[in-house]
This record gives structure tokens, C-alpha cells and sequence, in this order.
């Protein structure tokens, strides 16, 4: 990809990482998690893209990278499979993220491995009606901590594909992580209660089996 589409994708990703904070600090809770959630999509974007162009350029797909075909917008359309490219590009394998987030790591693999992902983003954003008399509005279901653990998780998505990925410098993946990394901090308790919550999940569970 030419210079000028990496730099413009630069920004638009990042404009989604820096409103998702912004939003988190205005204690807009469901947007701050739909502009997680929606980064974390658009990065599964450029990871599909990304993985094409190696195959490609490496001799297991035959062609060129053709992102006007039928199968590419399928998959730019569909929801799971945007969410998959970014998690598991990203995050599948990733010590770090895991020595730093620990038990609260599994509430973010909860909802990607149960396909809620989708579900939650359209509760961020829009009333439901629950019964003949009742409506559902995002303040309701969508939490400050599920909105500071969906944030950053897409930051570490993010940061994760700079690089090889959207032929980024290297220095670009440490900024990234600065700036999650100063979000995070700056709401250390809200981590260490998502961490006590599922460490207690996880002993409940043991009892019950």
C-alpha cells in the first residue's frame, strides 16, 4: 500500500483509540466501548488485508491482492469475521497482554470466544425493547468496566499490528503502548476489580465441578 493510505490509516485507527478514552474520561461509558469495539473490527480489516498480501507476495495464493472481489467483501462485511482477524493476529498468543491484564484477560476471550462482541456493540449504541413495557437503554447494560477493558484491548490490538503489518515504524508500536499504557494506570482499580471478579468466577466454578 502507498505511503499516503498507511499514514491516513494511521490516523483513522488511532482517532478510534483516542476517542475511546476521551469518551471513557467523559463517563460516556457506551460509546467509549463502541469506539473500542469498532477499532477492534477495522483492525481485523487491515489484518485480512495483511494476510492476503503475504500469501500473495509469498506464492500460496496465486493472483494479486484484489480487494474488490466477492470473498474480500464478505469478509469486510462480516462482523466475526473482522473479529477473529484482529484477536487472533493480536492478541492469541501474547504474553505480555497476559502477564499484564491476568484474570481480566478472560472476560475480554468471554465475549470474543461467545460471539458477544457484536451484541454488546449494538447495546453501546442503541434502545432495545425488552418486553411489552420496558426499554433497554445502552447506560443500562454497557459498564465503565466493560468500556475500560474493551478500550484497552483495542489499544492493544493496535499496537500489536504496527510494524510488518501497515509498515509502520517500530517506534509507532511503543507509542501505542504509551499511550494505553498511561489509560490503564491511570485506572489501575477499575483493572484490579475486573481481576478479583473473574479470579472469584473461576474459584466459584471450581467449587461447583
Amino acid at each position: 500500500m502507498k505511503k499516503i493510505i498507511i499514514a491516513r490509516i494511521h490516523l483513522h485507527l488511532e482517532k478510534y483509540l483516542r476517542r475511546a478514552i476521551t469518551h471513557f474520561e467523559k463517563e460516556d461509558y457506551p460509546f467509549s466501548f463502541f469506539c473500542g469495539s469498532t477499532l477492534v473490527e477495522e483492525i481485523g480489516k487491515i489484518g485480512t488485508i495483511g494476510m492476503v498480501d503475504f500469501a500473495v507476495k509469498n506464492g500460496i495464493l496465486e493472483g494479486r491482492l484484489d480487494l474488490t472481489g466477492k470473498d474480500a467483501q464478505r469478509k469486510f462485511r462480516m462482523h466475526r469475521s473482522k473479529q477473529i482477524a484482529a484477536v487472533a493476529l493480536t492478541l492469541h498468543v501474547n504474553s505480555r497482554v497476559s502477564r499484564i491484564y491476568r484474570e481480566a484477560e478472560k472476560r475480554f476471550a468471554r465475549w470474543y470466544r461467545k460471539e458477544e462482541f457484536f451484541r454488546k456493540r449494538n447495546e453501546s449504541l442503541y434502545v432495545e425493547i425488552i418486553d411489552a413495557e420496558a426499554l433497554q437503554v445502552p447506560e443500562d447494560v454497557i459498564s465503565m468496566d466493560d468500556a475500560f477493558l474493551m478500550t484497552c484491548m483495542a489499544g492493544e490490538c493496535l499496537a500489536e499490528i504496527q510494524g510488518e503489518m501497515i509498515s509502520s515504524e517500530n517506534s509507532e508500536h511503543e507509542r501505542i503502548l504509551s499511550l494505553v499504557e498511561e489509560f490503564r494506570e491511570s485506572n489501575m482499580s477499575i483493572l484490579e476489580r475486573i481481576r478479583n471478579e473473574e479470579s472469584n468466577k473461576s474459584m466459584a466454578s471450581d467449587v461447583d465441578g
